[in-house]
């Protein structure tokens, strides 16, 4: 594994001291200060900014759901996968719809969506050599990528799965990799142009603090291989990426939940070189939340704390100043749950309830207005999901395969 120098910058965790946390003052001037005065990046704008003339998915896959069995409820994990299908314009106003079952039972996975890009698709289809209508050109795929997660150990594990999303019911295949995943949960990817990073996690059931590629582009084999550690192993943390870095989240460590935020230059990472910021923390230790980006801000909502304390609190975080406001709380209490945003707008989905039962529950707001308006009901889910995976796309109308 290659190392490389390390560099990093420590911000001083202790939660007591509360000035050096930077928090914003609940008000609505500041709210709006932080949003609307603070550049968007190139790289938050061009993964939050909605194309015309298309319809949104948000894919849900696997989890935890609840079933009665001879009268008894129970838990299992789920194969199960659907899709909540809207316009940008009227989100709440959409329809869940269950797609294809994966080939396994996923619990703590991860998943990305990937889309290929127009010179990794050189000579996989020859032109019509018919006279009589032109070659129409194929859509480039769109895939949802799923990793790891807790099975239920039936049959044969796939390590890594995916889904077209261009189709309306295509099956999920596999995906070839040299080095099993079959043990890894609990951990995040992100997708940087064909480089898929799966970052900690439990992997063969040791906590894990590397950072691990994927290179899209190689079928039939993909291998698995090593970029860097980071400064310590971590679990059930978040992971996004925005303006050129990789921010991770929160998480557990042993026994303990952190509230750090590290800051990893994409570029320095593909390099294998072990650079990194240690920002100001969160207000508070989280694992098991849910996290997302929105222009150059970071959004956590919910998780549990320490003491497994189950939370509805909600945070921004501006990576530019590195300062924190507090939304307002979310109307559940939920750990183990999902988020997406569509354009201004944040989603929040299922989880465990304060009750430790899965939820098929769902909320949103409006992050562009004020700090102050409520969160709303939202769609229930057709299943309830703990530990779920999900992922957001925008397909336009023109690549729809029906």
């Amino acid at each position: 594994m290659a190392t490389g120098p390390t560099s990093h910058e420590n911000s001083n965790t202790n939660p007591s001291n509360c000035q050096e946390l930077n928090e914003i003052s609940s008000l609505p001037d500041e709210m709006s200060k932080l949003t609307k005065e603070a550049p968007v990046t190139p790289c938050a704008k061009s993964e939050n900014s909605e194309k015309v003339g298309g319809e949104i998915k948000i894919v849900v896959a696997g989890g935890v759901t609840t079933k009665k069995v001879r009268g008894r409820s129970t838990q299992p994990r789920s194969e199960s996968v659907e899709a909540y299908i809207c316009t940008s314009e009227q989100i709440e106003h959409g329809t869940w719809l269950f797609l294809s079952r994966m080939n396994e039972c996923r619990h703590a996975a991860s998943s990305v969506v990937y889309e290929e890009k127009e010179e990794n698709q050189k000579n996989k289809e020859k032109p019509s050599t018919s006279s009589k209508s032109p070659c129409k050109q194929k859509p480039r795929p769109l895939r949802m990528i799923v990793t790891g997660g807790h099975t239920d150990g039936l049959g044969t594990a796939f390590d890594i799965e995916e889904l077209d999303l261009a189709q309306q019911n295509g099956p999920w295949s596999e995906f070839s990799l040299k080095t099993p995943l079959r043990k890894l949960y609990g951990h995040a990817c992100v997708v940087h142009k064909h480089r898929l990073l799966v970052i900690g996690g439990r992997f063969d059931n040791e906590d894990n603090k590397r950072i691990y590629e994927i290179e899209l582009t190689k079928p039939p084999n993909h291998e698995l291989r090593p970029l860097i550690e980071m400064p310590r192993s971590i679990c059930f943390h978040g992971a996004v990426k925005a303006d050129g870095k990789i921010f991770i989240i929160g998480g557990t460590e042993g026994s303990n939940t952190r509230q750090n935020v590290l800051a990893f230059e994409l570029k320095e990472i593909l390099k294998g070189r072990n650079t990194y910021k240690e920002l100001n923390p969160l207000p508070y230790p989280v694992a098991q939340m849910a996290t997302a980006v929105w222009r150059d801000n970071l959004i956590v909502c919910g998780g549990r704390e320490n003491d497994e304390k189950v939370l509805n609190k909600a945070i921004l975080y501006n990576v530019t100043t590195k300062r924190h406001f507090r939304l307002p709380e979310m109307t559940k209490k939920r750990f183990g749950c999902n988020a997406v945003t569509i354009g201004d707008k944040i989603i929040v989905m299922g989880g465990y309830g304060e009750d430790g039962k899965p939820l098929k529950s769902a909320e949103w707001r409006d992050l562009a207005k004020d700090g102050t308006s409520a969160w709303k009901t939202f769609p229930d889910m057709n299943d309830e999901r703990a530990g779920a995976t999900a992922v957001r796309c925008n397909i336009p109308w023109e690549n729809m395969i029906h």
